[in-house]
């Protein structure tokens, strides 16, 4: 199903309602070095485990994935995990193709509304590789909190920073923000 927000340019479609032709599109980008890197499985998919994932989403309520198209293009995959009633564990990527088009704060932002205000969650979490300098960014522009944790992924710890927002916080603090609303402005006519 998708959902179109405050008649914006974005829409977001779960994975399970997607043609085969966007499953595939998807798993190219989640395989590319770029994305890859970033991942808590950092292993190439192959088409058959990826098409399976993707089933299992059907009857799974504490994950939701979606591709994100802006002005109908796909342009990154949003999604929340470990959902427990209104509060889930959030990731993003964006197309490897659009890392150079200055995206960012814009496919962040809506995402951000897309899960507070349509899917009506109260909190958003994260956890960030400490090395991962965008993302972090993007989360400290925005207002997520920001602790230093040791978390074991696969048998492997790695530092990482736990951020988290509610969304009185988006409200009240990103909504109004003016650095976001000029950065938005840029990117309005892409």
């Amino acid at each position: 199903m998708n959902a179109v927000i405050d008649n914006s340019m974005y829409t977001f479609t779960n994975f399970i309602d997607l043609p085969i032709e966007d499953k595939k599109i998807v798993l190219e980008w989640r395989n590319d070095e770029n994305i890859r890197k970033w991942m808590y499985n950092t292993d190439v998919v192959l088409l058959e485990n990826h098409l399976q994932f993707i089933e299992r989403l059907k009857d799974d309520k504490s994950k939701l994935y979606f591709l994100v198209r802006r002005k109908n293009v796909p342009v990154g995959v949003v999604s929340l995990i470990d959902i427990k009633d209104t509060v889930g564990d959030w990731g993003y990527y964006i197309a490897p193709s659009l890392h150079d088009k200055n995206l960012g704060v814009e496919f962040y932002y809506y995402a951000l509304l897309y899960f507070y205000r349509s899917l009506k969650f109260s909190k958003i979490i994260g956890y960030v590789l400490k090395d991962n300098k965008s993302a972090n960014s993007f989360s400290d522009l925005f207002g997520f909190t920001k602790v230093l944790q040791m978390k074991e992924v696969g048998n492997v710890s790695q530092e990482y920073y736990f951020r988290e927002m509610t969304a009185e916080i988006w409200e009240e603090k990103v909504l109004q923000n003016p650095k976001i609303s000029r950065l938005l402005q840029l990117t309005i006519n892409y």
